[in-house]
């Protein structure tokens, strides 16, 4: 962690004639570990843990070691806020404010979090506050990307909830995103992610298989995309795919949808249906024609048959055939 020189402060009661005065420390610091302390100086070195965020703080008292009664002071607390600094991983783009944690090579996770102090966005990474804290007013968006290392997200309640916010795991790593007040998109696509609502509008997106849904009362959207298979020719694609969730009692459940081919095998069926009769009247002929061409016959001609009526006699007239007796 980031170390930091302390001067304790301690006077006497009568400055006119100053005493020797000693400094102790009743408890040590919250975040962090103290060195190099001079009880009679008051300096001292403070170093934070590393990967906090916050403040920590100590208490101390001064004695008044020149002559008895030794006289003590009242504890006195001592508070340490982060130091800022230059993360490399926060950038302002227009209106929008970017994370995007420097690579790293230690096999560590990385800790971001995004906080809001009073009208000013602060980015925390690995426990230092970076030195750029955008105006609230001038931002209108937040995104933050992982790296291929693990990293931990959080969008803190603070934070403007008006501020749409995108939060991705990265490129490897196991991940956790956890989304704030504001409307909020996670994607989890590579590593393992943990996809954390928020108590705003947020939506859960991912890759099957590389992510874990944990959804809130406000979760309006949640999808498990699957990659199709590599095409073994130029012209025919697989279509991408996925699947649906529904919130349950905070547990993501699948939501099961109607098979599409048999959508579009209703959708081609619609037109012979429309036309029913005039359908089956074809069907008939052509199943009269089938049927005719595979059952042996008789080798004589078909006839053609004609009807005449004279003086109220019907008479046959016939051609291809054996004539009619007169």
């Amino acid at each position: 962690g980031t170390s930091t020189t302390i001067q304790l402060q301690g006077n006497g009661a009568n400055p006119q004639n100053p005493p020797t005065l000693t400094n102790q420390l009743l408890t040590q610091p919250t975040k962090g570990t103290i060195t190099n302390f001079n009880a009679q100086t008051g300096s001292l070195t403070y170093t934070a843990n590393p990967n906090i965020s916050g403040t920590a703080t100590f208490q101390y008292q001064v004695t008044n070691t020149s002559a008895p009664p030794n006289i003590s002071s009242q504890p006195a607390t001592v508070t340490l806020n982060d130091p800022t600094g230059d993360t490399g991983a926060v950038r302002v783009i227009g209106t929008v404010l970017v994370v995007t944690p420097v690579p790293r090579t230690d096999g560590g996770t990385n800790t971001i979090n995004v906080t809001q102090v009073n009208d000013m966005l602060q980015v925390t990474v690995n426990g230092t506050i970076d030195a750029i804290q955008p105006l609230v007013s001038n931002i209108n968006r937040i995104v933050v990307f992982g790296s291929k290392a693990s990293d931990d997200i959080t969008i803190d309640p603070s934070v403007d909830p008006t501020i749409p916010v995108t939060l991705d795991g990265g490129h490897g790593g196991d991940n956790i995103l956890q989304a704030g007040e504001g409307p909020t998109r996670e994607h989890g696509w590579f590593g393992f992610n943990n996809l954390v609502g928020g108590t705003g509008p947020n939506q859960l997106i991912g890759r099957k298989g590389h992510v874990a849904f944990h959804p809130t009362a406000t979760t309006d959207e949640i999808f498990a995309g699957v990659i199709p298979p590599p095409s073994k020719s130029f012209f025919h694609h697989h279509a991408p795919g996925g699947t649906f969730f529904k919130n349950v009692n905070g547990r993501a459940v699948p939501i099961t949808s109607p098979d599409p081919s048999a959508s579009a095998t209703r959708q081609a069926l619609t037109p012979i249906q429309h036309t029913k009769s005039t359908q089956s009247k074809s069907l008939a002929t052509h199943s009269s024609v089938h049927k005719t061409a595979s059952t042996p016959v008789a080798s004589s001609p078909a006839k053609t048959v004609t009807t005449h009526t004279s003086g109220g006699t019907t008479k046959a007239a016939g051609s291809g055939g054996t004539p009619p007796t007169k």
